[in-house]
């Protein structure tokens, strides 16, 4: 334990300027969610904008926690000066008393020893390279599909697979015995892997029809592949009849 706490006093200001790095990160993605809340003009943005904004107070609020707990278990850990070894004092030297008339003996040099001389080894044979493996063959992307078991939730267009680029008509139906109502919803990069409603919930059946006119263009900042989906729930507050399509959301090309 002893060692430990020695070590992270040692290490004390890297970790201060580490934390206070990570903690002007965070608080600058804070400061840029909060910007795009209020200059959110869809309810997907202003959603997207307030989990990113309480997520980057969380994280600063964690990084400010650790910081100070760190402070109160090594202490600032420069301030404190280093401990120096007690100096032991070199004994001087005391000249030997000379007599007169005696000579000092001559040191005498003893022979090195020889030693046999160690042959040198004989250079060893290289392995022969192996040959190098054959790549194996690419294999084949999984065709995108829809999930749509149910009848009564059904999307015909667009289909699966299918690169928006702009704004398209859902084409299918949504209908149930015991409707209630039925909401259009998206899942992708943008959404952070959450389901988010689009728009609000219609409370007319649609057989073969226009669902909803999907708008692509507040996900730009994020394209790839995205899912869509219709969801018809029941008078019972029952997600009764799902289908699920998978699109590709691309800006157009030049950027317009």
């Amino acid at each position: 334990m002893e060692a430990l706490w020695t070590l992270l006093k040692s290490l004390a200001p890297v970790l201060y300027g580490g934390i206070g790095l990570l903690l002007l990160i965070t608080l600058g993605q804070a400061w840029r969610a909060y910007r795009r809340l209020l200059r959110a003009f869809f309810r997907v943005e202003r959603e997207m904008a307030a989990m990113d904004l309480v997520s980057g107070l969380a994280r600063a609020a964690f990084l400010l926690a650790l910081g100070l707990g760190l402070w109160l278990l090594v202490g600032p850990g420069i301030l404190t000066p280093p401990s120096t070894p007690p100096v032991i004092p070199t004994p001087a030297s005391v000249p030997s008393p000379t007599v007169p008339g005696l000579r000092r003996p001559t040191p005498v040099s003893s022979p090195s020893p020889e030693f046999p001389r160690t042959p040198s080894p004989s250079p060893l044979p290289l392995p022969s390279p192996s040959p190098a493996p054959s790549p194996s063959p690419t294999a084949t992307p999984t065709p995108l599909r829809a999930r749509c078991p149910d009848p009564n939730a059904q999307i015909e267009f667009p289909p699966p697979g299918q690169v928006i680029s702009q704004p398209v008509a859902l084409i299918g139906t949504a209908t149930h015995p015991a409707f209630q109502f039925y909401k259009v919803e998206i899942n992708g990069p943008y959404t952070g892997g959450q389901w988010v409603t689009l728009g609000d919930i219609v409370r007319q059946p649609v057989m073969r029809g226009p669902l909803w006119i999907f708008d692509p263009r507040p996900f730009f900042p994020q394209p790839g592949r995205y899912r869509l989906r219709v969801v018809v729930v029941d008078i019972t507050a029952r997600e009764a009849a799902i289908c699920e399509v998978p699109v590709i959301i691309t800006p157009p090309e030049g950027g317009g």
